[in-house]
């Protein structure tokens, strides 16, 4: 079989093992129609993202808030969000012309696993991994699709599948096409979960240590290896650059907090997850109340460096 034909078979296994399922999860996610004219959603950040969205219709700027006159970065009402979804349904809202609400967030969190599920298993499928990826194929929408929801956290399972594209590639010696896309999917990815992308960025030199240390003797190599490695840690900052264009292109004050989900805040107060004598707690409000102790501003850049 050429490999026209074993593309156009795969083609034919994502149409009938995954599009079913994400046709009808796609479609459930209308559910969230019937109340969102008169009930927020659970959680905080996507009302942000929604108003976020409205700035977008009225005024054409991305991740602010209009309100009394005046544009505010997203950053100070969605504390510690990362700026994927806000992005994506600010750029949806462009399109049509209309402010997102909670049906398309669903939707979104069911786009974005979609395209993990579908994108890892074309790699595995172009490794010749015939097996893996059909096994993922078949036992994948389920996992992948079976659910959706309206905080950012429905979209992790396909945000850690991207994640792993630029890594895999690279320990596979995929096509170049395979790399690119990796560099890509790991900007899409820190966008939405910086945690995410930062495990995708640690593989990823990992991979590319690997690679180096297998071939020591040949130099040339090395330039296209810190070339991936240069175009990775590129990737690994995009929110930074959304950030950075916005300002740049809408006048505003500036932020006080980051707009980022942060690593340093996780990783403390992950040390609460059990029980221990110092009385660290696996809560939000517990890094808000040591920002106050401390006397500064929860989730600011100075937060961050304390935690």
């Amino acid at each position: 079989m050429g490999p026209a034909l074993k593309w156009l078979a795969f083609a034919i296994c994502v149409a009938g093992l995954v599009l079913a399922q994400f046709g009808h999860t796609f479609e459930d996610g209308q559910r969230y129609g019937h109340f969102s004219d008169i009930m927020q959603s659970e959680w905080v950040a996507t009302n942000i993202w929604l108003d976020s969205t409205a700035c977008t219709v009225s005024r054409g700027v991305w991740l602010a808030i209009c309100g009394d006159g005046r544009l505010s970065p997203i950053a100070e009402h969605a504390i510690a969000d990362d700026p994927g979804h806000a992005l994506l349904l600010s750029a949806w809202a462009a399109m049509t012309g209309e402010p997102a609400t909670l049906v398309d967030v669903a939707r979104l969190n069911t786009l974005l696993n979609t395209i993990g599920l579908v994108t890892l298993a074309a790699l595995l499928f172009s490794l010749r991994a015939w097996i893996t990826s059909l096994v993922l194929l078949v036992k994948g929408p389920i996992e992948f699709l079976g659910w959706m929801g309206t905080s950012p956290h429905w979209a992790f399972i396909g945000m850690v599948s991207l994640a792993g594209i630029l890594p895999l590639a690279i320990v596979t010696r995929s096509h170049r096409a395979w790399i690119a896309g990796g560099i890509a999917a790991l900007a899409v990815v820190t966008l939405v979960r910086e945690s995410i992308g930062l495990m995708g960025f640690a593989l990823t030199l990992g991979a590319l240590a690997v690679i180096a240390l297998q071939r020591p003797r040949q130099a040339r190599h090395l330039p296209r290896l810190a070339l991936v490695a240069v175009l990775a840690t590129g990737a690994l900052l995009a929110p930074k650059w959304v950030v950075m264009a916005r300002d740049a292109a809408f006048a505003m004050a500036p932020a006080e907090r980051l707009q980022t989900h942060g690593l340093s805040h996780t990783l403390y107060l992950g040390l609460g997850f059990v029980e221990n004598k110092w009385g660290i707690r696996y809560d939000d409000e517990y890094g808000a109340d040591l920002a106050n102790r401390a006397g500064i501003l929860y989730c600011s850049p100075e937060y961050f460096r304390m935690m």
